[in-house]
């Protein structure tokens, strides 16, 4: 039977999730207009790839990542869990919002740095984001889905395929220097969810 104590706790955990997730979602989309897009650096998994289809087709990038991720989730309902499936959608929200809302702000025109800085935050804000059992759609509930229907591929085999997509597609449209930055990009942005998942279990575990 679940007090009112615990019934209270829960809530309020679920709200600091959403609050998370939130500001992880504010991060990835203020670091991709600051250093990603000004420096032709494509973010990493499915993002990467609608990122290159709006400049492509010169549409808003907000509006893109939102009418995909919709199937997404109408795809991926039977198959994540509804608490997983309810973070994921308040993410996507919440990065459509924001892309929409930082897509007047200035860059910074610095290809190293726009690399180096943009992956590791891009990771960081990815890990608070999964830390709260969440995600901002896209890649997460795709190779999910795609984990299920064939059950001999990985998730983490299907993430890096799609990132090499995207590696190879920045190459193809963008350029060899655009191709090295985002093949760093995403390596950095890798080891920034690893870095900060490995403090936040311990942070969870008390120590």
């Amino acid at each position: 039977m679940t007090t009112p104590i615990l019934e209270h706790a829960r809530w309020w955990r679920t709200g600091l999730e959403i609050v998370l997730v939130t500001l992880g979602s504010a991060v990835i989309a203020l670091n991709y207009y600051v250093l990603l897009q000004p420096n032709e650096i494509l973010p990493p998994g499915l993002g990467g790839l609608l990122a290159l289809a709006s400049r492509q087709f010169a549409l808003p990038f907000d509006v893109v990542y939102f009418a995909v991720n919709i199937p997404l989730f109408l795809l991926g309902f039977r198959v994540v869990g509804l608490r997983f499936l309810l973070l994921s959608l308040a993410g996507t929200v919440a990065m459509s919002l924001f892309l929409k809302l930082f897509s007047g702000v200035p860059g910074f025109h610095g290809l190293v740095l726009g690399a180096l800085l943009g992956g590791l935050l891009n990771g960081a804000a990815i890990a608070v984001i999964l830390l709260c059992r969440g995600s901002t759609g896209g890649m997460d509930i795709l190779c999910v889905v795609l984990s299920r229907r064939y059950p001999r591929f990985s998730i983490g085999q299907l993430s890096l395929l799609l990132n090499t997509l995207v590696i190879a597609i920045s190459g193809a449209f963008l350029g060899w220097a655009s191709m090295l930055a985002t093949m760093v990009a995403i390596f950095l942005a890798g080891k920034g969810v690893d870095w900060v998942m490995q403090l936040g279990s311990r942070w969870q575990r008390g120590g």
